[in-house]
């Protein structure tokens, strides 16, 4: 009986899962058939409001296999948005890490929501420096892409700026697989890297063999452990 309930469980599961392909393109497409295409009219370039390329962004979400009407209750504001910007980079983010259909919903909808603001421009020169700078840190494409999909906020910082970050880290005897393990040291300011980096030195803290998660913490919890190193 119990082999009988999880066959019927697996098999339930593959179907549902196997036809969410088709659910997401007709979910999408009845969405844009039933519901008005005002409310999602935007400004391109500071002009008048421009519906039918509105039109045109949907119809290419759809075609993208996006789920429109889960986008929008998630992150409404990806319609506020420039077409041509929102396009772009949801066709750079779908080729770069070569996400299925659910992936890249759950990405636009979730952490990557941010990047549909930057400029393409801006999208592709940072990533293009990120994985420049790990490849020559001996890194692969795949923990490059790896480490970007984990924290997709490294995408907004400059290319001097992150340059700066991850050789301030390195030179701080801070190996790049813990960088790759730890991304959101790089939330910290230079300034806060090297003042920590000194301070915990001189505690004795190994930052070659222990968590260089605390460089990003709080002032607060940072101060209370420092604190306690130093007891």
């Amino acid at each position: 009986m119990i082999m009988a309930s999880r066959n019927v469980w697996y098999m339930t599961r593959n179907f549902l899962f196997g036809s969410r392909g088709w659910m997401i393109q007709y979910s999408a497409e009845v969405f844009l058939k039933s519901i008005s295409l005002r409310p999602f009219s935007v400004k391109c370039d500071g002009k008048d409001r421009e519906p039918l390329k509105n039109e045109d962004l949907l119809k290419n979400l759809v075609t993208m296999g996006v789920d429109v009407d889960m986008a929008r209750r998630r992150q409404p504001g990806v319609f506020n948005r420039s077409t041509k910007r929102v396009k772009t980079n949801i066709e750079f983010l779908q080729s770069t890490f070569n996400l299925n259909k659910e992936n890249l919903l759950l990405l636009i909808c979730g952490p990557g929501a941010g990047i549909l603001d930057l400029s393409n421009d801006c999208t592709k020169r940072n990533y293009t420096n990120i994985q420049e700078k790990l490849l020559s840190l001996g890194c692969t494409d795949e923990e490059v892409q790896k480490f970007v999909l984990s924290y997709l906020n490294v995408v907004f910082l400059s290319e001097k700026k992150f340059n700066d970050k991850i050789d301030c880290l390195i030179e701080g005897k801070i190996s790049i697989s813990q960088i790759i393990e730890n991304p959101r040291v790089l939330d910290a300011s230079i300034n806060t890297l090297k003042t920590r980096i000194k301070e915990l030195v001189h505690a004795g803290y190994d930052l070659r063999s222990s968590n260089i998660a605390l460089l990003s913490w709080s002032q607060k919890r940072y101060k209370a452990k420092l604190k306690k190193l130093n007891e």
